[in-house]
């Protein structure tokens, strides 16, 4: 009577438990096991529903009871396996599979499990050779045809695994995981283009993922395809709302463009150069997205360098970095052990001549160049560092003279014009400027310091909108903190004070590096009207180049906006004495945005300095024409 009543008792259970009505099963079974406590197949349901319920102490108390009376009951030990998996004991779990396996050889469930307790501890090839060997039994499984093909890519059998995100692919044609499976594998068997094609398939069926976005911008980036990153960034912030992900990522391409276009340039050029060239580019992109000082990059490329004091690129990017530190004579010293080793190329002799010269030995800068002429002949390179050199010692009409006969001879070398353009602005030659520029344009529209000296001529003629029209035609779609203030300069310029903020609000995360950076935030800050944080910049900049014309002009500009009168003066003056040019610039662009008393001090000061100052005639013209603007 009692056997049939736990019977009746295991019936109602096992009802139940196949309507998923786990607790009342176990309470059905828990009756039919206390009126029959040694029913193995009591136990065995009673644990696997317990295991179905998440009860895993439970169950494994009870499969145990199993086989201590019967050690090869299969079911029992795949159910405690189960278990097992359930508590993340992996090795229990394979030891009990095994023996399962060993009474059903051929049962494919075991099998699956077996290759997830291996996985689980790290066997990965063991796990896959099992997966493999039963493919078709999961192929309409994508989450497990997922999992193998990240183990095959753990393994780096890409080709295998590559195979296998297609299938799921074809699957969960939804999904876009075994799409991005697809492009991880692409990238790793160099097909590029076939990764990016992954990446917009996955783009198609997630058109606002911004992670999407960003990989497919990385791809491009990594290929020197600047422009295309860009578009892919800029048309998802115009699509999607709060693209947060896309204006970080557009922030950090902003701050590591120069560096981004270097990476660029290389790619063009024959490869293999460098064995360091990835820890070269990856310390440089640290710097310029703002991750690594300018000192901790530079100790970084010594310590390449001690490596391998052979390396030309290390070398050179160090001496770069140094000269952009104002170190001079440290950049100086790598630049002759460059020029030593490479004394056919008279780039390097021109690095070494400019670094004498920054430091303050312009003799021994003309001795090298000369020297360079001596060795390799006359060619462009070098004639035109030597006008440099003119420049540098503000021998404007020296210099003229030196590239009229370089024209001559190579009518169409795009640095002499910009040169000739550059001198004919010194020289206030305006017209001739104006005209060089515009050949040049012809050629080049998108070179940014092209672009900046067209900025400043235009707004010293008076006609800064016909300059925003130039920084239009950039094709890279984003704009660095160079272009951005330019923008600005200029649409002030054109009497627009509303519409700077426009371009400042595109200001992201930048971090100064080089005294020209510190120079573009302090502009940036004046013009947000920041004016104490806009000096503290421009006297960062003077403490590091006391004659710098432009820190003195806006210094200038800054104190007479605070009405710091004498203040004012005495930066005026010694911005005129330093450099005209860059003293009057601000100055214009900043003359419709002045209060009467702010004007009539600007115009009072300023003729003070045409008539009782030491002034060249060029300078006074310069100063004459801003009166005249005022």
């Amino acid at each position: 009577m009692e056997t049939e009543t736990a019977q009746e008792f295991f019936e109602k259970g096992v009802d139940l438990q196949q309507r998923g009505l786990f607790d009342h099963a176990i309470e059905e079974y828990d009756r039919a096991l206390r009126l029959d406590p040694d029913n193995i197949n009591i136990m065995l349901n009673l644990g696997a529903a317990c295991l179905q319920k998440g009860l895993s102490d439970r169950a494994v108390k009870l499969l145990k009871k199993v086989l201590e009376q019967e050690p090869e009951n299969s079911m029992a030990l795949y159910n405690i396996g189960k278990a097992y998996i359930y508590r993340e004991e992996y090795e229990q779990a394979l030891a009990h599979f095994n023996r399962a396996a060993a009474q059903q050889p051929e049962d494919r469930d075991i099998k699956k499990l077996i290759a997830v307790c291996l996985r689980h501890l790290g066997r990965i090839e063991q796990s896959v050779a099992i997966t493999l060997g039963q493919l078709d039994t999961i192929t309409a499984d994508a989450d497990a045809m997922l999992r193998l093909g990240d183990d095959l890519m753990s393994l780096e059998r890409f080709d295998e695994a590559l195979d296998i995100f297609r299938r799921t692919s074809a699957v969960a044609c939804d999904s876009i995981l075994p799409l991005l499976g697809i492009y991880q594998c692409q990238l790793r068997l160099d097909n590029r283009e076939k990764a990016v094609t992954a990446l917009k398939r996955a783009i198609m069926i997630e058109p606002t993922n911004q992670e999407l976005l960003v990989k497919l911008a990385d791809v491009y980036l990594g290929d020197g395809r600047i422009p295309e990153a860009v578009e892919v960034i800029n048309k998802g912030l115009e699509t999607i709302a709060s693209p947060n992900l896309l204006r970080e990522k557009y922030n950090e391409m902003a701050r590591r463009l120069p560096v981004l276009r270097k990476k660029a340039a290389a790619s063009r050029l024959e490869s293999g150069l460098s064995r360091h060239e990835t820890d070269v580019y990856d310390i440089l992109d640290g710097l310029y997205d703002g991750r690594i000082r300018l000192e901790i990059a530079v100790k970084e490329l010594e310590g390449l360098r001690r490596k391998d004091p052979s390396d030309l690129l290390v070398a050179d990017e160090l001496a770069n970095l140094l000269f952009q530190a104002r170190e001079f004579g440290r950049a100086a010293e790598i630049y002759s052990e460059v020029h030593l080793s490479r004394p056919k190329e008279p780039r390097h002799r021109i690095d070494l001549a400019k670094s004498l010269a920054m430091k303050g030995d312009t003799e021994a800068a003309r001795a090298i160049l000369r020297d360079s002429i001596r060795d390799l002949g006359h060619m462009p390179e070098l004639d035109l560092a030597m006008t440099e050199l003119d420049l540098f010692d503000k021998e404007f009409e020296r210099a003229a003279g030196r590239l009229e006969i370089i024209l001559k001879e190579y009518p169409a070398e795009q640095h002499a014009l910009f040169l000739y353009a550059y001198t004919a602005m010194r020289l206030d030659e305006l017209e001739t400027a104006e005209t060089t520029f515009k050949q040049l344009f012809e050629k080049n529209s998108t070179d940014e310091e092209l672009a900046v000296w067209y900025s400043r001529l235009a707004i010293m003629q008076g006609q800064p909108a016909r300059a925003l029209k130039v920084w239009e035609n950039f094709s890279d779609g984003i704009e660095s903190l160079v272009e951005i203030i330019a923008r600005v300069e200029l649409t002030l310029a054109t009497g627009d004070s509303k519409g700077i903020m426009r371009h400042l609000q595109k200001i992201g995360d930048y971090h100064p590096r080089f005294i020209e950076d510190h120079m573009l935030f302090g502009k940036a800050f004046f013009f947000a009207g920041d004016f104490s944080s806009a000096q503290r910049e421009f006297d960062l900049v003077l403490r590091l180049e006391a004659r710098n014309a432009e820190a003195l002009a806006m210094s200038a500009m800054n104190s007479l906006i605070r009405n710091k009168t004498a203040k004012f003066w005495n930066f005026w003056q010694h911005a005129i004495d330093c450099d005209s040019l860059y003293a009057v610039i601000p100055a214009m662009v900043l003359k419709d945005s002045l209060n009467f008393s702010q004007r009539e001090r600007l115009k009072t000061e300023t003729r003070k300095m045409v008539d009782i100052g030491a002034l060249k005639e060029i300078d006074k013209a310069r100063l004459a024409r801003l009166l005249k603007c005022l």
